[in-house]
């Protein structure tokens, strides 16, 4: 016996081939399994050209699992079934292999929740294809050129339909990638996603086969387009007939209409859906029935992980089953396990009598993906309805900020109280530490002094804190024309101009080479260290964190800078019970160990602290007790450390 399953998406399709090598005309059952129960059996009683062509003689080897394959499974799974999912052939204890093992039945079936009905098929299909089109970042970087050994096929023709979907027909070389990202270049680049579906043509070899595809991405055709679609491996393309042949919708429906009884190896049910119903995002504010009413109060942004909302949905007459996002071209699913109701009374003037619906009417719901900078515009808000129809509704520009930039990170409390219960909140602190960190690491110099080695200060937000830290240290350098280079990283806020002021006035009292830098983040300077230091050509340096002063015993360990990563305890007078804990807020080191360290260490919200400190206590630190005191605490909320305490078990 010899088989494979080519997909596993109880939503989308599942299909494979199987065959008895003994007797290749016999017609073999196949059974899904969840554990040892039987989900569904069906024949490998469809045609695949390609099995044949290996075997070189006329065989029935391909199956395909009916479309409502995934009620079945949810049905199943809610009365009690568990197990693992599989496929075997029937009468045997042999299963069928994947590429990508089918996944656990209780995250199948959370997934499934909400998308069992007819009308989800294009949109589960728009949203995966805008998840792909997240990771075409390294394609985009790489040399892309069209060797014609790279070559996989050709375009013969395309479309392009109301939802702005471009569909593709050709043939290409004999591939098991369905869908994927690529890149589109048509006299520059532009990132995409494809999916497709396979058929046999009888005027090509058995290494090709026909295509029908669509394209999701900003392109679009003109008739001096010169198209190239390369797929993920950098190398492999598609290149379109010249002149381009575009046609109709209308036209490219009717030509490929015989081609789907006989299609395989793809997305074949989902596109044929897609082509018949477009999954249009224009705002349509009532358009399954005028009575479907939709509004967002308040959009909380955070691109590597999507958006949280809050806001309120009425409809009458249609039961509402789930919701989708759309900024720009990104396609964010919503997170069913965040959906949570709420009552809205205020809104029972909208709907007069509704009162079950007022009941229920708010919600907040957590958007999922990852959404380019290019597409933080144009958000839209689909509301998905039990019978498969859907509303678009246009969401306002000016309800949506991005979290921890134009709202605090401890706003998304007011959303969700129990946010550290919730199940998104292991993926959302390590997005918010991620977020931080690449803001953190941004930095500009106002003047740039060589040095090889080099004492960094953080300079406090407060003013007087910031005058008494020049002060302190201008006590210390006055006069000096030897030493470590003095290196100030102020943010730009209410005290910058005095931040200026007192650095050229501690610049011109000592000899020692003195730098001045810029940050955007006051919290977290020791992330701008890599760009600091590179700029200034230093190779060691000591760190003291904003909001700290050297101690006696800490200004001369700085000065010595001795081999070897050095961490300091801070002393706080205040609160004695914190003293002698280490922390990466003051320690030294060499630039290239801190550069390779931080290529694996894990983020952090609110620069490299105490948490961090204790990855490295077992590298052969020095310690140096009571290097720095505060000049105040410095402190974090709850939810802040949480955010971080989660990074340590990741």
């Amino acid at each position: 016996m010899r088989g494979q399953i080519d997909r596993f998406d109880p939503v989308t399709g599942i299909e494979g081939w199987a065959i008895d090598l003994t007797d290749p005309g016999r017609i073999l059952t196949v059974e899904l399994l969840i554990g040892d129960a039987i989900v569904a059996a069906v024949q490998t009683d469809h045609v695949r050209q390609d099995i044949a062509e290996a075997l070189n003689t006329q065989v029935f080897a391909g199956f395909t699992f009916d479309d409502n394959i995934g009620d079945i499974i949810c049905d199943m799974a809610e009365g009690g079934v568990r197990g693992a999912l599989r496929i075997r052939i029937a009468e045997t204890p042999y299963l069928l292999q994947s590429v990508t093992p089918p996944p656990d039945v209780d995250i199948l079936t959370s997934g499934l929740r909400g998308l069992r009905t007819e009308g989800y098929r294009g949109f589960d299909m728009i949203a995966r294809l805008s998840d792909l089109r997240t990771q075409t970042s390294h394609l985009l970087r790489q040399p892309l050129r069209p060797l014609p050994e790279n070559s996989l096929g050709f375009i013969e023709s395309l479309a392009i339909d109301d939802a702005g979907l471009v569909w593709i027909g050709g043939w290409m070389k004999r591939s098991v990638a369905a869908d994927q990202p690529v890149v589109i270049v048509d006299r520059q680049k532009i990132s995409g996603a494809i999916a497709l579906t396979m058929f046999e043509r009888k005027d090509l070899g058995s290494d090709a086969y026909g295509i029908i595809g669509v394209l999701q991405s900003d392109w679009r055709p003109t008739a001096t387009s010169e198209l190239f679609i390369y797929l993920a491996d950098g190398k492999s393309y598609l290149e379109s007939l010249r002149p381009l042949n575009i046609v109709t919708k209308k036209s490219f429906v009717e030509y490929f209409a015989h081609h789907w009884a006989a299609s395989h190896t793809g997305h074949s049910a989902t596109l044929r859906y897609l082509l018949d119903h477009p999954e249009s995002w224009q705002p349509t504010d009532g358009g399954a029935g005028a009575q479907v009413r939709a509004s967002l109060e308040e959009v909380l942004v955070l691109p590597s992980f999507g958006c949280i909302v809050i806001g309120w949905v009425l409809s009458p007459l249609k039961q509402i089953d789930t919701f989708g996002m759309r900024f720009g071209s990104t396609i964010l699913r919503c997170d069913e396990n965040s959906l949570a109701f709420r009552s809205r009374p205020d809104l029972s003037g909208i709907a007069p009598g509704c009162y079950q619906l007022t009941e229920r009417a708010g919600f907040v719901a957590v958007f999922r993906g990852v959404i380019p900078p290019r597409d933080l515009e144009g958000p839209v808000l689909k509301v998905l309805l039990a019978d498969g129809s859907a509303t678009n509704h246009t969401v306002d520009m000016k309800v949506v900020r991005r979290l921890g930039h134009a709202t605090s990170i401890d706003h998304i409390l007011t959303l969700y109280p129990s946010l550290k219960s919730e199940s998104f909140f292991r993926d959302f602190a390590a997005a918010v530490r991620q977020d931080a960190r690449s803001q953190a690491a941004i930095c500009r110099s106002f003047k740039a002094a060589p040095c090889s080695r080099a004492i960094v200060l953080g300079v406090p937000e407060e003013r007087s804190d910031a005058m008494l830290l020049f002060d302190q240290i201008g006590r210390r350098v006055e006069g000096r024309r030897n030493g470590p280079g003095l290196v100030f990283v102020a943010g730009r806020g209410v005290a910058r101009t005095a931040v200026v002021s007192q650095f050229h006035q501690l610049a011109a009292r000592t000899g020692l080479p003195c730098s001045l830098f810029f940050a955007e983040d006051t919290a977290a300077y020791n992330y701008a260290l890599p760009t600091i230091l590179s700029e200034l050509g230093a190779e060691r340096f000591m760190y003291f964190a904003a909001g700290l002063i050297p101690t006696d015993e800490g200004w001369a360990t700085a000065r010595a800078f001795e081999d070897g990563l050095t961490l300091m305890t801070i002393a706080d007078a205040a609160s004695p019970g914190l003293n002698g804990r280490r922390s990466l807020e003051c320690f030294g080191w060499n630039r290239e160990s801190l550069v390779d360290w931080l290529r694996i260490a894990p983020s952090f919200l609110g620069g490299l602290a105490e948490e961090a400190a204790q990855m490295l206590e077992g590298d052969a630190a020095r310690i140096i007790e009571d290097g720095a005191h505060f000049l105040r605490p410095l402190t974090s909320s709850p939810l802040e450390r949480a955010i971080n305490n989660i990074a340590m078990v990741a």
